[in-house]
């Protein structure tokens, strides 16, 4: 028997390997057989189809390449080639390959090179790109087939608006009926509206021809499985199977269908009876599946014998990592993850894979955002990566990069509704509102509102932006042209829920229902639980449900539930018990912990004190002030634990005549009840004489399960000012605190500047001393010790700043409430008057590159230092000779206070509890609003005056430890709770 010929013996072994499903050895093989015959159109092929399936994208863009080459008049070779580069997310190459001349040059091929271009710009989700060269290529080519195919790109990338466009401009649509009517019931199914796409597709079953005919029977098994119905379901794929044997998906659905009944011997001996019609891939992991019911262990061992024969297999791997984590296996995923990305850092699949792994163990944000950037880096385009960083970022407390990093996405990704809807929002919650209202009408322009999915999506974005009006007439719109539309009317239930009216937000979960029964989406059933739940909350026992409560709601249930409650004044209540949202690093957490710290010091403290948490959660960095409050001996009870956990359950099972409250505080904002409904348990058990409550969203939520639990005493700890900024904003505060002044028993409102008070007063409509000042108080010898007496002159040499030069220094966010521009200016006029002055500013924020640009344009970079974001604060302060404040408001500026307690004379603007941080004129200078030279002259004046701040440094130690000592505070909280 002679040897075969080396390239056959290579074209075999290929062969072999793709049908074993073994798709990186078969490509290795048809390479190695072209090395031998490059010109083998065959060979080339194959590889080229190995390459697909191995999803080795870069491969097979290489082979496809050559393939068009040999023939540049197919078709299917240049297709593949593109979609294999926008695979590998090559999208500049693959336009360069549309532009560079050749054959899609010539004017009989231009409708072929705009099919090609509007596939990269759909790709890269610039849809107004994408319109713009559909429109050309339509003028080049104005028929019926063009605008068909035009219509079923649209569709393929999810723009089902678009798509109607497109077969609205088919001249004659009985000529076209048959693919019109299967692009509709395909968009219908892919937008789950299940009673139209199963009215489509029995249409076309009934009157279609037979290849037709079988899509539409498959669609209808498929409508049948998503919505439920599975005995129809059964007879679709069985009929399905007697036509065609081999139908995987088919096959697929009645293994499926045995595991979900349990049955592993059954799904088994169907695998393996069709064993040659599945694929590679998905029959392992069905098989894999199928072990896993009853030992996971098995069901990986199917993965790793299968990899022990193909270990270069990068598809199988990703297959059973992917099994790995559907079975929350998540360490052995992670260490097979890693072992690979050693191999493959810059394969992109794994290293989103790696990100997923973070995400499911909850790992630190700052872990999580360094691994999406690390992946985002490998496709720069991809909208969902570039959603997923910019989520981490604001997770991580940094919302203002978050918004920052959301402008930059949409110019990568500017036909990505989510990247605008998200960049809007934050921006928002920085108290930009004007910034986010341009961006949401740039997101207009940019997104169009011509059909029902972009009115959707606007409507969205101007929600968002808190334009709620604007939103829900955006929504209305796309619900006339569509009344059809579930996301446009699920788009206006939200609105309506967010204005309060949920009355209205049920008319459209009607609707809903209507469309997609009899299978909800999870958001519209969590919206629909929500309104029934708001309508039991406010009927009356035993009352028959009907359509949700009319008016706002929770603002109805509070003013409620307030009414019913009694205080339990039997004397036998006892200990004090705090409530923060957080230990975060933050104002307010700080004085919970210096609060709790300070009572605990008492020789005579008789009476206990507690601490409970919304969130402990560490990968966050919300328990940033756990272990000082753990050493002074207080436990402390984290809610989120406590939702988890049965004994919430096992409380409230105790006291059962309190199931009714416990349903109304279940009906609340989910916000809201994940607060009050564990905490009201904890109550019920707990017992405590008074409830000290520290943030205005915890106020309420606090501050309702409190009363119902019947305390009798609740001190309600306001901020520094009213909560309009976006991010403290919630509709229902007003009517809550309101609510909760009417509670028969003691509620004490406090503040801790009287400016913040009187802001408070005026916000709630309140006479003037309803809230009464209480002011912070701060552990001044830790402040100290965070300082050295060397950290003046080896950070003033860090910055190359003269030992006897004045230093006018600051610490701020770089927002615009701070004004650092006005901070710069002043400076510039400073070193202007006395050009040894020097100025160190320390912060970060979304401005710090415009004022970066202003110090360089004045030539003052050798003046004007930025030390970035400093932790402590404390050696850098040490550094400076006065520090101005610049700001347009302010609650209680903590860095005077800090300042001034390092003997740091200060200079502020006259804003907010500004003026009760700073003794005007002994400890510093309080400066009304004037031109940045009249502000450097003041300061200037002050510098100057070497006895005069002698004196400032001297007086300003003993008034902050007069007003605000731990001392102090502790026994203004003493009397708070005496009086309470």
């Amino acid at each position: 028997m002679m040897d075969m010929d080396p390239l056959d013996a290579l074209v075999s072994a290929g062969l072999g390997a793709y049908q074993a499903g073994n798709y990186p050895k078969a490509l290795a093989e048809f390479e190695k057989a072209l090395q031998l015959a490059p010109e083998d159109q065959a060979v080339r092929e194959a590889a080229a189809y190995s390459a697909n399936k191995a999803e080795d994208w870069d491969s097979a863009a290489s082979h496809w390449l050559e393939i068009s080459k040999q023939n540049p008049r197919r078709v299917a070779p240049v297709n593949r080639y593109i979609a294999a580069l926008l695979k590998a997310r090559h999208f500049t190459e693959a336009r360069a390959y549309c532009e560079s001349g050749g054959f899609l040059q010539d004017p009989a091929n231009r409708p072929r090179y705009y099919d090609l271009r509007l596939m990269i710009s759909l790709s890269e989700s610039k849809l107004v790109e994408a319109a713009d060269l559909a429109a050309k290529g339509y003028a080049l080519s104005p028929q019926d087939s063009t605008a068909l195919a035009f219509a079923s790109q649209f569709f393929d990338h999810g723009h089902y608006g678009e798509m109607r466009r497109w077969v609205a401009r088919i001249k004659a649509p009985e000529q076209q009926k048959d693919a019109i009517k299967t692009l509709q019931a395909r968009a219908f199914f892919a937008q789950k509206i299940w009673n139209k796409a199963r009215r489509a597709w029995q249409a076309i079953l009934e009157t279609a021809p037979a290849p037709q005919a079988d899509t539409a029977r498959l669609f209808l098994a498929r409508i049948a499985a998503s919505t439920g119905r599975h005995e129809e379901a059964k007879k679709h794929f069985e009929l399905i199977l007697q036509k065609q044997p081999a139908h995987e998906e088919a096959i697929s659905y009645f293994i499926r269908a045995e595991l979900l009944n349990n049955n592993e011997t059954g799904a088994r001996r169907l695998i393996d009876r069709h064993w040659d019609a599945l694929d590679p891939i998905r029959r392992l992991q069905l098989k894999a599946r199928s072990f896993a019911t009853s030992d996971p262990l098995a069901g990986a061992q199917v993965f790793l014998d299968a990899l022990e024969s193909q270990p270069e297999n990068i598809t199988l791997e990703l297959a059973h990592i992917r099994f790995l984590l559907d079975l929350k296996n998540v360490t052995i995923a992670e260490e097979r993850i890693r072992t690979l990305i050693d191999l493959r850092p810059a394969h992109f699949e794994l290293n989103l894979l790696y990100l997923q792994c973070l995400q499911m163990q909850d790992a630190p944000v700052e872990r999580q955002l360094e691994q999406a950037e690390a992946t985002l880096a490998l496709a720069p385009a991809d909208a969902s990566l570039l959603n997923t960083v910019g989520t981490l970022l604001a997770r991580n407390n940094r919302r203002a990069d978050a918004a920052e990093h959301y402008q930059a996405a949409i110019k990568i990704a500017p036909g990505d509704a989510v990247l605008w809807r998200n960049g809007t929002y934050h921006l928002a919650t920085e108290d930009r509102l004007q910034d986010a209202a341009d961006f949401a009408a740039t997101a207009i322009k940019t997104l169009g509102t011509d059909s029902p999915e972009q009115l959707t999506n606007t409507a969205w974005i101007l929600l968002a932006a808190r334009q709620t009006k604007f939103a829900l007439e955006h929504a209305n719109a796309a619900i006339k042209l569509d009344p059809a539309s579930a996301s446009a009317h699920e788009m206006a239930a939200n609105v309506h829920m967010d204005e309060g009216r949920y009355d209205l937000a049920w008319d459209h979960i009607q609707k809903i229902d209507a469309l997609v029964f009899p299978r909800r989406p999870e958001k519209i059933a969590h919206l629909a639980a929500q309104c029934m739940a708001a309508f039991r909350a406010m009927s009356d026992e035993g009352a028959p449900i009907a359509p949700p409560v009319k008016g706002l709601f929770p603002e109805q249930l509070f003013h409620a539930m307030v009414k019913r409650a009694m205080p339990d004044i039997s004397g036998q209540r006892r200990g004090i018990m705090h409530v923060s949202s957080s230990l975060a690093v933050g104002g307010a957490e700080r004085q919970v912990a210096y609060a709790i710290q300070g009572l605990m010091r008492r020789p005579d403290s008789a009476e206990p004190c507690s601490l409970v948490v919304s969130s402990l959660n560490p990968q966050t960095g919300h328990d940033f002030f756990r272990p000082g409050i753990e050493r002074a001996g207080v436990e402390i009870v984290d809610l989120e634990r406590l939702r988890q956990s049965a004994r919430i359950r096992r409380i409230l099972a105790d006291f059962p005549a309190h199931a009714r409250t416990v349903r109304q505080l279940a009906s609340l904002p989910r916000e809201a009840s994940r607060v009050a409904i564990p905490l009201f348990a904890h109550l019920l058990e707990t017992r405590p004489r008074v409830v000290h409550l520290w943030q205005d969203a915890v106020n309420i939520a606090a501050g309702i399960a409190a009363v119902s639990a019947g305390v009798p005493k609740i001190v309600l700890c306001t901020r520094s000012t009213r909560p309009t900024k976006m991010f403290r904003f919630r509709r229902y505060l007003f009517e809550g605190y309101q609510a909760l002044r009417n509670y028969s028993g003691t509620v004490l409102m406090v503040n801790n500047s009287a400016n913040g008070a009187h802001d408070y007063e005026a916000w709630l409509g309140l006479p003037a001393g309803s809230i009464h000042p209480f002011y912070n108080g701060y552990d001044f010898a830790a402040i100290r010790a965070n300082a050295t007496p060397t950290d003046r002159q080896s950070i003033r040499r860090q910055c190359g700043i003269p030992k006897s030069a004045a230093v006018i220094g600051g610490v701020m966010r770089f927002t615009s409430e701070k004004r650092p521009d006005l901070w710069v200016q002043t400076l510039m006029a400073s070193i202007a008057r006395a050009p040894d002055t020097h100025g160190l500013l320390v912060g970060e924020g979304p401005m710090q590159g415009m004022l970066m640009q202003m110090v360089k344009a004045a030539g003052l970079e050798g003046r004007i230092h930025f030390a970035g974001r400093q932790t402590p604060i404390e050696p850098w302060m040490r550094a400076m000779d006065i520090l101005f404040l610049s700001s347009a408001t302010e609650g209680l500026p903590n860095v005077l206070i800090e300042a001034q307690a390092l003997g740091l004379p200060v200079a502020s603007m006259n804003v907010g509890g500004a003026p009760e941080a700073i003794r005007a004129g002994e400890t510093g200078l309080i400066l009304e609003e004037a031109a940045p030279d009249i502000l450097a002259q003041h300061i200037g004046a002050l510098l100057q005056d070497s006895a005069r701040m002698a004196a400032m440094s001297a007086a300003a130690v003993r008034f902050v430890e007069g007003r605000f000592s731990l001392e102090t505070m502790v026994a203004a909280l003493e009397t708070l709770y005496e009086t309470a």
